[in-house]
């Protein structure tokens, strides 16, 4: 789109007919100034566009945002299904339900996973509910790459952990960690 076009000089012009035409796209606006003279074509008088840097488009703020309270609206819907099942099942009261979890879920997941004992129903919902706070951020990758340090240190941290699994002879983080602090031990 032209930023600018020279106006045309061979039109009468009044102020009476003119019209503005906008053209509002996620990061620009399009703009033109048209002159309506008789029943044919109009006369641009100008025309442009104004382009919004990807950061300093209110829309990227107001994007952030939404995504932050889908994100914070799933999780909680996620528990709160999680709870309701639960609940249905009669294996924890509501009031145990509503208790705030231990500090090592993952502990207590690495721990069922090495084939320690049996999570209790208390320790399992500790653990269902650390995964549903804390699952994966690969869906994510398509709107964080576009901060470059941050997916580079996050492909990294990934590479690392897959290489620790790897030399482990685990599938998952938490039976890493069971298996390294239990050697440590």
């Amino acid at each position: 789109m032209n930023t600018t076009a020279s106006p045309d000089t061979t039109s009468k012009k009044s102020t009476g007919d003119l019209s503005l035409a906008f053209d509002v796209g996620h990061s620009s606006i399009g703009w033109a100034v048209l002159q309506n003279i008789d029943a044919s074509a109009p006369s641009i008088l100008g025309c442009g566009a104004v382009i919004f840097a990807a950061d300093d488009c209110l829309a990227s703020q107001r994007r952030t945002f939404r995504r932050q309270r889908r994100h914070v609206r799933s999780t909680r819907q996620r528990i709160a299904r999680m709870k309701a099942l639960l609940a249905h099942l009669g294996v924890l009261s509501r009031e145990q339900l509503d208790q705030p979890g231990c500090a090592w879920p993952w502990q207590l997941a690495a721990r069922a996973l090495c084939g320690g004992p049996l999570l209790n129903w208390s320790e399992l919902w500790d653990v269902l509910r650390w995964y549903a706070h804390n699952r994966g951020y690969d869906g994510n990758r398509r709107w964080s790459a576009a901060d470059i340090e941050t997916l580079k240190e996050d492909t990294e941290k990934e590479e690392n952990a897959i290489n620790l699994m790897q030399k482990n002879a685990v599938t998952t983080m938490a039976e890493t960690f069971a298996k390294n602090s239990a050697s440590t031990h």
